[in-house]
Parts: C-alpha cells; structure tokens; sequence
C-alpha cells in the first residue's frame, strides 16, 4: 500500500514528523536510525512500516518565502559573523523570498526600538550579575550552601561556560552599540532583500481591509483578531496577510510564511502542539492559489536551507540556533533572572552550554532530585 501527499516541502514534512517522533510528542510511534517509522503497539512493532520516499516530479511545487517583521528583526540577535553567513545562506533564495510592504514598514518602526531593548537587557545582566554571582544563586536555589564540596564541584563545572557566555554577552552588546553609529548590518539587510518588498496597497485599499477587519475580528477569524485591543497597527497582521493571497494569487504558487512566534490567531494549537495554520487561513488561501500555505520559524528554515546550501557549518548553525534562543529569552525576561529561577538539572544543562548532565545530576542532593522528579522528569 502506498500513502501519497503533496506538498511544497516534503523533506521539510518529513522530518518534522521524524522529530516529533523523536522527542515524544508523537508517543505511538518510532523511528528507527533509516528514518523509517513503525507503529509502537507490539502488534504492529517492527511488522508494518512506513518508508518515505520523496519523488521529485510531487516536489516541483513553484513556493516563495514570506519573511514576517519578527523574523527580519532576529536578525538582529545572530552577533556580526554569524549574521554574514546567515545573510549569504538567505541569499541562494533570493528568487523565491518575498517581504510584505507592511512586514518592511513594521521592521523600519520597530527596530530602533528592538536594539535599544535588547542592549537594555545584556546591560542589565552584565551590570548586575556576573558568573560568579550566578554560581551562588545557581547554589542557593539548588540548596547546596551548606554542602561546600558539592558547590565547589558545581563551580568547576559551570565556571569556564559561564564565562564564555558572559563574554558572548558583552561581544554582542558591543557589536549591537556600534549599529548606531555605522547602521553596518542595516545596509546589508537593505542590500540583500530591499529588491524583495512588495509593492504597497494604496490608502483606499487599507481602509478597506480595515473596515473587513472590524467584522472579521468580531467574528475571530483569523489573522489578527488577538490586536483587537492594540492602540495602534491593530490591523497590520490581517494587511500582511492580504498581501500574501495578493502575491499567491499572481504566482499561483504556494507560500512558506517564516515568523518566530505566530499567535493563536494564526495557528492551531493542540495539546501545546502546533499543528499548523488555521483551517479558514488555508480554506481562504485556497480560493487563490493551487498552492499550499505553510508556517515555519526562522530557525527550521535556517536549518533545512542550509542542509541544501550548505553555507555554515556545523559549529556555526549550532551558534545560530543558540542566539536565536538566546534572543527569544531577552524577549521574554530580564537576562539576569535566568540562571536563578528554580531549574532542574536538564533546565542548568540546557542553558549553560558544553554542561555534561550526568555528571550535573550527581551533585544535586537526594532531597533535591526527589523534589525536582515530582515537578517533571530529569533525563538526557
């Protein structure tokens, strides 16, 4: 028996599935090291397979990507060198990449403000905590004060990663201060995709999408209507969007929209899933193209493009990935508070990179580890 999908990025499918697998959200299958995948139950284990395989004349989809405000602003997270390759690697896609009028409007608005944020944020953890500071509340939290070999084995441990994530830190506080005087960063952004925007609606336009959004957003139909309360820019989601069955509509084509974050009123979400766009995007997006809709986040972008391009290697793609979250936490809260939050040892290894969790594990009193099991499992 054969099971056939279409799709614009079939690789990009098929691995997803593979990772869920892989990390449990998909618990009633496995994935053996081919990628082939079996049913868990025990009468299907290992005796009814899937077996991918990707039949390029199903690929020839004609897709571009659509780069959302959040996406371009990240940009602005990777640190100088990382940036470049970054850079390049979008690059062999500029054909197929497109940027919404109103998506480069909100960038320009926006980022000024994002730079200043973000320099406020490794200002505050540079100036007001240090990796020593850290380690002692790292020993405070973990109840390790009164047990000084165990804290001094913690500091052996953490020390020298700590110390190069607080150098990263002021490398990239730096590199973002120099912005404002060379704007370096914004003039290669501006080189590389400037030719990508769209043209404009005129003001006509606008007023219409505006007057559809009010009925739209009483009725929550997606995208936007979570700005309903948003003093200003309370329509751009659903203007951005507009722009996208405009473009999909002359191609005919399928589009991946790339966004760090997308809110609930363009995704579905199931079980702390997400399980792609809203079925009325896609219903709505359908009466324009052949084509497919499909959300991404800029790192699996980053991560499948460069699997084809292969412009950075391994240690790079790592440190990409690892700004970007980094980046995600400065959006979330202050820089300072990281380290010192109630954390399991999964959450100190995942956060101090180059941490060996096993050997983490082995410092924390039994108390501890018995009381951290009941809040959620520590495992590799």
């Amino acid at each position: 028996m054969a099971i056939f999908v279409k799709t614009s990025s079939p690789g990009m499918l098929v691995d997803s599935i593979r990772e869920k697998i892989k990390s449990q959200t998909i618990k009633t299958w496995t994935v053996d090291e081919d990628g082939d995948m079996t049913h868990a139950a025990e009468q299907w284990k290992y005796n009814a397979w899937i077996r991918t395989k990707l039949e390029p004349e199903l690929s020839r989809v004609v897709f571009y990507f659509v780069f959302d405000t959040n996406a371009l602003l990240d940009l602005y997270r990777l640190g100088k060198d990382t940036t470049d390759k970054v850079l390049s690697l979008i690059e062999k896609y500029k054909s197929r990449i497109v940027i919404p009028y109103h998506v480069a409007e909100e960038y320009h608005t926006e980022l000024l403000n994002v730079i200043t944020k973000r320099i406020a944020s490794y200002n505050d953890l540079v100036n007001n905590q240090n990796e020593e500071q850290t380690l002692s509340a790292l020993c405070e939290t973990l109840k390790l004060n009164e047990l000084p070999s165990m804290k001094e084995k913690l500091k052996n441990l953490l020390g020298d990663p700590l110390k190069k994530f607080f150098t990263e830190v002021v490398e990239e506080r730096n590199y973002l201060k120099e912005q404002f005087q060379s704007w370096s960063l914004q003039d290669k952004i501006s080189d590389s995709l400037g030719d990508m925007v769209l043209d404009s609606f005129t003001e006509e336009e606008i007023e219409a999408i505006e007057t559809e959004g009010e009925k739209r957003y009483e009725h929550k139909i997606p995208p936007g209507y979570k700005d309903l309360n948003k003093d200003s820019n309370k329509y751009g989601d659903l203007i951005i969007w507009k722009e996208i069955l405009r473009f999909a509509k002359s191609k005919n084509c399928s589009i991946i929209f790339i966004s760090r974050d997308l809110k609930d009123d363009w995704i579905l979400r199931h079980n702390g899933m997400d399980c792609g766009p809203k079925q009325e995007l896609i219903e709505e997006f359908s009466k324009d193209s052949k084509g497919n809709f499909i959300t991404c986040t800029l790192d699996k972008f980053l991560e499948y493009a460069n699997k084809e391009q292969k412009v950075m290697d391994n240690e790079d793609l790592e440190k990409t990935m690892k700004m970007l979250a980094l980046g995600k936490v400065l959006n979330e809260e202050s820089l300072k508070n990281v380290y010192v939050k109630e954390m399991t040892a999964k959450d100190i290894a995942k956060a101090v990179e180059g941490v060996n969790l096993n050997e983490l594990k082995t410092l924390l009193p039994d108390e501890i580890m018995a009381q951290k099991s009941k809040e959620g499992p520590i495992g590799n």
